[in-house]
């Protein structure tokens, strides 16, 4: 049975098995969140214990105090390791790259895969561009290849002299820049499959970033320098040097701040239309990564301490440490920027809500999380890890948990536990429940005629009766919580 859909709950003890939510306010008297347990432990379900489907379980935890669940909406299995996991802007597809260097592009709805990406070596990077109908990869061949996730088909294959180390489209034109071993950054135009200019650096370039308008390219390269390049004019703009070496640079969302992480444990803020510093941020710790909320007031940084840090881009105080055990491999905000979720070594991907400066949830993971990543409605979550699988978690809300609770509820009971006869409307169906001590086994949603009569019949019941149901499932559940 497809346990996406069933979790056994065990309410004599209130343990965490599965979810572990905790309160958001510091010494809120909250009671402690409901898990589940799985198919197999059953057996070992005592009399008066209670088998809900998941979605009831949320709806309990909702009641109890928390703002807001994610539970695992499906795992998307590999025979390795997966590094790293991206959805297309149109939120449709999810991409992910394992350690057996293969990419693999999954359907979002149906969790299933569409293709592989046929490349003679392993692939080591990959990039949608904005429309999300393109996808570029790096190989090992020395390629940047471009394939149609529509069609699945090789749009076109960009060569290079020496090893790539990221390719990435551009937010807002038909174009994708490329960095590589030859110590040059390229611009590609993807109608014509031609390089339109080339950058030169003094070092290897490792990593760039553009800026969200597009006319801007930032560069790192082994000169401890951060370059800003004029896309359209092709001319360098200015120089930032560092005096160590530089691993992450970001652009704030109007394009006029940039955000460098260095080796010296600073991460610095530039102006770049004075192309001067700004402020710094002291670390204890080398600064790995910097990261700017979708509103630009805020910035996530990520040092080898283990912390990931926020600061105030206008006060330039920092506002929170989020601690983390091991260190943290992966950030990122979601698209109204009240939540940022990690992923660490520790094999938590972890939300933390930036409003209350506390952690919402956090998912186990049989390994180390490489990657995190939101779609852009900011309902799913995407996590790969080393545990061979990525997985994608979907929030819920007491408002969108309310009919499907209710209705999962009815289902469960008049499709496995068979009503008393006699049982002709909802009020009899309470008292039957009552009288059997809310015993509501599982049942699986390919039970597809009777549920959609299920469906009829329950939209002829009352409001009041439904939530007549939802009550005296959570009172009895209290009850038995206190045994």
């Amino acid at each position: 049975m497809n346990n996406k859909y069933i979790v056994f709950l065990t309410v004599l003890h209130f343990s965490s098995i599965v979810i572990g939510m905790e309160p958001l306010v510091k010494n809120q008297k909250i009671a402690p969140p409901i898990s589940g347990a799985t198919h197999n432990d059953a057996h070992s379900l005592k009399q008066n214990n209670i088998i809900l489907p998941r979605e009831i379980i949320h709806k309990i935890n909702l009641h109890l105090g928390a703002r807001e669940l994610w539970y695992t909406e499906d795992s998307l299995n590999h025979k390795r390791g997966v590094s790293s996991v991206c959805f297309n802007p149109t939120e449709n597809l999810i991409a992910t790259l394992a350690i057996d260097k293969k990419l693999r592009i999954f359907d979002v709805a149906t969790h299933k895969k569409v293709f592989t990406t046929p490349h003679c070596d392993s692939v080591d990077t990959f990039s949608f561009n904005s429309t999300g109908n393109l996808l570029a990869t790096i190989s090992a061949d020395r390629a940047v290849d471009i394939f149609d996730v529509t069609t699945h088909e090789k749009v076109c294959s960009l060569p290079h002299n020496k090893p790539i180390e990221l390719a990435c489209f551009n937010p807002t034109k038909n174009l994708l820049a490329t960095v590589s071993d030859d110590a040059k950054a390229r611009i590609f135009d993807v109608a014509t499959q031609q390089e339109v200019c080339s950058f030169p650096h003094n070092g290897s370039v490792d990593t760039f970033s553009f800026n969200s308008t597009g006319n801007l390219l930032a560069t790192l390269s082994a000169d401890s320098a951060v370059d800003i390049f004029d896309v359209t004019t092709h001319k360098k703009v200015c120089s930032l040097h560092h005096k160590d070496a530089i691993y992450s640079v970001c652009f704030n969302p109007t394009g006029d701040l940039l955000a460098t992480a260095s080796i010296d444990r600073q991460a610095r803020i530039f102006d770049l239309a004075t192309q001067q510093e700004v402020c710094s941020f002291p670390h204890k710790g080398w600064v790995a990564s910097v990261c700017f909320n979708p509103t630009g007031n805020l910035l996530a940084t990520v040092s080898n301490n283990h912390d990931v840090d926020i600061f105030d881009v206008a006060t330039r105080e920092k506002v929170c440490s989020f601690r983390h055990n091991d260190e943290v491999r992966s950030v990122c905000f979601n698209p109204t920027g009240n939540l940022l979720a990690t992923a660490s070594y520790g094999r938590q991907a972890r939300i933390f809500d930036l409003a209350t400066q506390q952690e919402v949830c956090s998912f186990r993971h049989n390994d180390e999380v490489r990657s995190v990543c939101f779609n852009p409605t900011g309902n799913l979550l995407a996590t790969a890890s080393y545990g061979k699988e990525a997985h994608i978690f979907k929030r819920y809300d007491a408002h969108s948990l309310e009919e499907v609770a209710l209705k999962q509820a009815l289902r469960s009971w008049l499709l496995v536990e068979k009503p008393s006869k006699g049982i002709n409307s909802l009020k009899h169906l309470l008292a039957d429940i009552a009288k059997k001590h809310i015993i509501i086994r599982p049942y699986h949603l390919s039970d597809g005629e009777e549920l959609a009569e299920i469906n009829k019949t329950w939209d002829t019941f009352p409001k009041n009766m439904q939530v007549t149901l939802w009550q005296t499932m959570l009172y009895r559940i209290k009850k038995f919580g206190k045994k």
